[in-house]
């Protein structure tokens, strides 16, 4: 858990052609340092042929010992979508609501007890996301990174910068803002 606590920058892979949502981790190095897994994979795939993008789903990311550090719940929804945040124990410590907004995607990262924390802000297509504190102002960027025309036409496999300003103290905020790359890719580009 280390390195997610001391690196600013990291890459988020999705691995190509697995059931449901699988990424790897990397630091600044290119070091593997975990994973970001999907839970009953199979099921959401299934039930997502029906009702496209209202489906819930679970995201945890894990170190390398397949210890989960955080996890990302999407709930069923039918228009503004709404996500659980819980700690390695599995307790609800925080919430993200969509915001209404028609030129861009807008988000809202709530405390336990319903206190901002922060706003997540993507451009038009959600290529790239700014996590914004009302104190600091922004403390992350996400960016979708794009490989060859060949890949990027015959395969669904995505890739995120994350870089995180090392004024970000807080453990779980830093560990959410990295399963934020795969909770958003899931959301708005899958």
């Amino acid at each position: 858990m280390n390195a997610f606590l001391t690196s600013d920058v990291f890459m988020v892979e999705q691995k190509s052609f697995s059931v449901g949502s699988q990424y790897t981790v990397f630091d600044e190095n290119g070091a593997e340092i975990g994973h970001i897994v999907e839970d009953h994979a199979l099921l959401r795939v299934v039930m997502d042929l029906f009702i496209k993008g209202r489906v819930p789903f679970s995201l945890h990311l894990e170190d390398n010992e397949k210890n989960v550090l955080v996890s990302v719940r999407k709930n069923f929804s039918m228009f503004m979508a709404n996500f659980d945040i819980l700690d390695a124990d599995g307790q609800v410590i925080g919430t993200i609501k969509q915001d209404f907004s028609i030129k861009r995607s807008s988000f809202e990262i709530l405390g336990a007890n319903g206190d901002l924390i922060a706003t997540i802000k993507g451009d038009w297509n959600a290529w790239h996301l700014n996590i914004i504190t009302p104190e600091d102002g922004i403390i992350a960027a996400i960016t979708k990174r794009f490989g060859s025309a060949l890949k990027e036409l015959f395969t669904s496999y995505d890739k995120y910068r994350v870089k995180m300003c090392s004024s970000v103290p807080d453990e779980k905020l830093r560990l959410l803002v990295i399963a934020l790359s795969a909770v958003m890719d899931k959301f708005l580009h899958d």
